[in-house]
């Protein structure tokens, strides 16, 4: 100051004022990449003893924790890898909170509030919530799912163990089981498009034996980063060749879903993902069996609307495999659209959504066309060791089962030289006519597969029926099964049910699944009746989860899971964690914050968490009944 002729400290108060007012005046969207501001704001506030910036950064980081992510924790574009760029950001801003307290007889003007020794992950309870939810994110090996741009090489430490698991408010479930190396996960999303998004509807991603069996791509910076994005490179199916859409409407609306000790299920809607397009859009997806050993996927996918559906399994994206078939194949030249002309990207931000163009991208292909109703078997086998997958997929008269290989990407790294040198092997069963009903049974296998036998089975009035040998046991399949009278294995049948899996063990102890309906053999009867619906009445929350009133009687068991439709626009799924009367209605207490307040006489829920929209109309509670009733003699 004194070589100047001028107050140095106040020119550098004046400065840091200036910039922070200026940053603080501009619109703060709550992206990504907010948190770094807000840290900069505290130490800003600590210096120069300014609290309202200390204040305002603690302010924009409540509302981030509400307005930027799911009630169930999840970040809102859905990428494990941006979920955790977001926590990381905070936790530069708690560490420069922390310990903070305002000078004293401070009260902030516009909340109110003053803090004294802050500790903001205790001073704001989604936090937690944020953090464990990112946590229910993560493969056996550590690694996030690689859903939307998630970079496959993100994680954060190894399971010891797989379970079930739902986030509800986000839309993606996990069906998982097993311990160590034995761990098995399937997992099935259905979230929105809030940037960072893929075109990935409904898309089924599954792990064992140490491996990512059924891989989605994730995130790259390369020139072919559309072939990760669009829908054809996903385990889903395509309509008409067309590009899903993904943004905020797309949400799925989950069906039901149950984590039983043995099998474990769940089925969602998504037609948004193709408008005007499909009146039925649904997945349907059962993990069978709590050990690696003789444990299989059920996948069932039912599609109306369009005329050509395109059933897609890409293999693993990480390591070599072969694919082969037992259908004889003939060379196939090209599945891209007459008329269209493909060319593959040139730099990241080549993205061409004409239909049928990333099927140009799909090569070595063979095909086959499907004279018979049959089982197609398909093995997928890694080169360097013993782990594969077989695929178990009903084709119809007039199918084409089409073969080939398509990007890994992953394998080149980030290098676009490599890209062309580097492939996955895929299958797609390609039906026309509108209206399909695929269903496969997927099953992983270390040396060799535990399933010995998988067959269809002609049984009138079930529009699907499998059966498959599992070392000494035998297991029924059966999809849309109504009025089911017949013989099988030597004993009446019945069956009314949406999906049942009916097991039954060398020494004839029987166990099943059954979905809304019931199913009867040998003097076994499985039965828990018709989906229920009922108005909703009241939302409470609280710290520890919320509750639900519904009117009537609705009174379904702990562990339940129950979904909330808001006006036909929106469904949200609780876990209910007790059921008791209420003065002639029922009250339903959730293990969850349910997210949003209701308003009884207008009929609308505001949501407090993402999507922070209002639906106004009839609200339902519903229940569609899903038990598992094991070894009965």
């Amino acid at each position: 100051s004194a070589e100047k002729n001028t107050d140095v400290e106040a020119a550098a108060h004046g400065l840091l004022t200036s910039m922070t007012e200026q940053v603080v005046a501009n619109r703060d969207g709550l992206s990504n990449m907010s948190p770094g501001m807000w840290a900069d704001f505290i130490r800003v506030g600590r210096v120069l003893g300014k609290p309202d910036c200390v204040h305002t950064a603690v302010d924009r980081t409540r509302r981030l924790l509400t307005e930027q992510f799911f009630s169930d924790g999840s970040w809102v574009e859905g990428a494990p890898s941006y979920h955790s760029q977001v926590i990381g950001g905070l936790g530069s801003v708690f560490s420069a909170a922390g310990g903070y307290s305002d000078p004293p007889g401070y009260v902030n003007e516009q909340t109110g509030e003053r803090f004294d020794n802050l500790d903001i992950e205790a001073y704001i309870p989604e936090v937690a919530r944020a953090r464990e939810a990112l946590l229910r994110m993560r493969l056996p090996d550590g690694r996030y799912a690689p859903v939307h741009d998630t970079w496959w090489t993100n994680g954060a430490g190894e399971l010891a163990k797989s379970g079930p698991d739902l986030l509800g408010g986000l839309g993606h479930a996990v069906l998982g089981a097993g311990e160590g190396e034995q761990q098995v996960q399937a997992h099935l999303t259905w979230s929105p498009g809030y940037g960072h998004s893929h075109n990935d509807g409904l898309s089924l991603l599954l792990w064992a034996n140490g491996h990512e069996l059924l891989s989605d791509i994730g995130y790259t910076h390369t020139k072919w980063r559309e072939w990760a994005v669009l829908s054809p490179g996903h385990n889903l199916v395509v309509v008409d060749q067309t590009n899903q859409l993904a943004n905020r409407t797309t949400h799925g609306h989950l069906r039901y879903f149950m984590p039983g000790p043995s099998i474990q299920v769940v089925s969602v809607d998504n037609p948004q993902v193709y408008p005007g397009v499909t009146d039925l859009y649904r997945r349907t997806v059962a993990l069978i069996g709590g050990k690696q050993s003789g444990t299989y996927l059920v996948d069932v996918f039912q599609v109306q609307g369009g005329q050509v559906h395109d059933y897609l399994l890409h293999g693993s994206a990480d390591v070599p495999q072969t694919l082969s078939g037992d259908l004889p194949l003939s060379p196939r030249e090209s599945l891209v659209p007459a008329g269209v002309e493909f060319t593959p990207g040139t730099n990241e931000q080549s993205t061409n959504a004409t239909v049928g163009h990333a099927y140009g991208y799909m090569s070595e292909l063979r095909s086959a066309r499907v004279s018979e109703r049959r089982m197609v078997h398909l093995d997928y086998r890694n080169v360097n060791d013993a782990v594969g997958l077989q695929v178990h997929t009903v084709a119809l008269p007039g199918d084409e089962l089409v073969t080939g290989r398509a990007p890994s990407i992953r394998q080149a790294g980030s290098d676009d030289g490599k890209l062309d040198q580097y492939h996955r092997g895929f299958s797609m069963l390609r039906r026309e006519g509108g209206q399909s009903l695929f269903a496969s049974i997927i099953v992983p296998f270390a040396d060799e597969p535990a399933v010995d036998d998988v067959k269809l089975v002609d049984m009138p009035g079930a529009e699907l029926a499998i059966e498959l040998t599992v070392g000494d046991r035998t297991d029924l399949i059966l999809a849309n099964a109504a009025g089911v009278e017949t013989q099988w294995r030597g004993a009446a049948l019945r069956a009314d049910t949406e999906l049942a899996v009916l097991s039954v063990s060398a020494e004839q102890k029987v166990s099943a699944m059954v979905v809304a309906g019931e199913i009867a053999w040998a003097g076994a009867r499985f039965s828990n009746g018709a989906p229920l619906s009922c108005d909703l009445l009241g939302v409470e929350r609280g710290p520890g989860g919320g509750s639900l009133l519904v009117a009537g009687e609705f009174l379904p068991p702990t562990g339940a899971v129950i979904t909330v439709d808001h006006g036909g626009l929106r469904t949200s799924p609780y876990t209910v964690a007790s059921s008791a009367p209420e003065g002639g209605n029922s009250r339903l207490r959730l293990l969850e914050d349910p997210g949003f307040d209701y308003d009884a006489q207008a009929r609308a829920s505001s949501f407090i968490f993402m999507p922070r929209e209002t639906y106004q109309g009839p609200h339902t509670v519903r229940l569609v009944p899903v038990a598992q009733i094991v070894a009965v003699p």
